[in-house]
């Protein structure tokens, strides 16, 4: 057989459409048609991959008198797993490196929101400005910030929303590819935990101030100041955390570890629906706190227990819903 009737002959022996087949391959529909017909010839790193998909050897797709001696009984890839290809990998790495940084820049912005409210209410308290000019400060930037860091968060998830499959579906690796991403993960460790230390660092530098006074008493607007100051701070080391976290997450995507082992994969898809309405409950309380009470001194507490909740409630519920029936 050629190579196009060895390519057609394989892709129904897994009971794969022409589409299907594309989509494993990262290619079009038209190249699996033209290639099974004999009018193109697939690119070298195309072969190498389909020899891995279909539990072939390359010798035995390219050489018109090979026999089946070269097939491989049983098919290497299972119908439900999603095969990866080291340009694939890579790409998505790089893809996420670029974005992480304006992701985690939309989320520094939702933090300076509230602390530049903060500093037009201090600006009010000393008559710097008047209250007209300050309102437009602080609701109109609150406002401003926001709306700049949806626009991020919708330009870049949508960039990444082609490779939610690796936080949805199994993941057959090409060889070679683990031991890339096992390797570029280990050369990245370093700059994390120096991106995490570094993150809590500027936290812990922005809640002495507003510690300090809490215990020694002061004008409302060294406390409005100092409130700004700590959402400066907080903003800048969620960006660390973001950055380096978006990351370090992807490895952990690539090789399907910790969240992302696929009894975790099958859990996180039943329980997206309670994971939405948790931050939506949070976030709730934080804005009636914020707005309705007007306590922004305490309200920001409520992502950070918030969020050591979720962790808790997160592990637990993984585990029960994941364990095997």
């Amino acid at each position: 057989m050629i190579l196009a009737e060895k390519i057609m002959s394989l892709r129904k022996q897994l009971n794969l459409s022409q589409e299907e087949l594309a989509d494993k391959l990262n290619v079009s529909r038209q190249s699996i048609s033209k290639w099974e017909l004999g009018s193109s010839i697939p690119e070298l790193n195309k072969i190498i991959q389909m020899s891995e998909l279909f539990g072939v050897s390359t010798d035995y797709l390219l050489k018109d008198d090979a026999d089946d001696e070269g097939v491989v009984t049983t098919i290497n890839l299972e119908n439900d797993k999603h095969f990866v290809t080291l340009e694939e990998a890579n790409k998505y790495l790089d893809l996420i490196k670029a974005s992480s940084k304006k992701i985690a820049l939309g989320i520094l912005l939702c933090l300076w929101a509230p602390g530049l409210f903060m500093l037009s209410k201090g600006l009010e308290e000393v008559n710097y400005l008047s209250n007209l000019v300050t309102k437009i400060i602080g609701f109109g930037g609150l406002m401003l910030l926001v709306l700049v860091a949806v626009i991020i968060f919708v330009f870049y998830g949508s960039k990444l929303e082609k490779y939610e499959y690796l936080e949805k579906e199994e993941l057959n690796l090409q060889y070679g590819v683990e031991a890339y991403v096992k390797r570029e993960k280990d050369n990245f460790e370093n700059a994390f935990q120096l991106g995490i230390l570094l993150g809590l660092g500027l936290i812990f530098v922005g809640i002495i101030p507003l510690c300090i006074y809490k215990m020694m008493g002061g004008s409302d607007y060294l406390f409005y100041l100092f409130l700004a100051f700590l959402f400066l701070m907080v903003g800048l080391g969620v960006y660390f955390f973001i950055h380096y976290g978006l990351v370090n997450e992807a490895f952990d995507k690539l090789l399907q570890l910790d969240d992302y082992l696929p009894k975790y994969k099958k859990a996180a898809k039943k329980l997206e629906w309670f994971y939405g309405a948790y931050w939506l409950v949070i976030t709730l309380i934080y804005l009636s706190i914020s707005f309705l009470w007007g306590r922004w001194d305490i309200s920001w507490v409520v992502y950070a227990l918030g969020g050591v909740l979720f962790a808790v409630l997160h592990v637990v519920l993984r585990e029960f819903v994941g364990k095997d029936k």
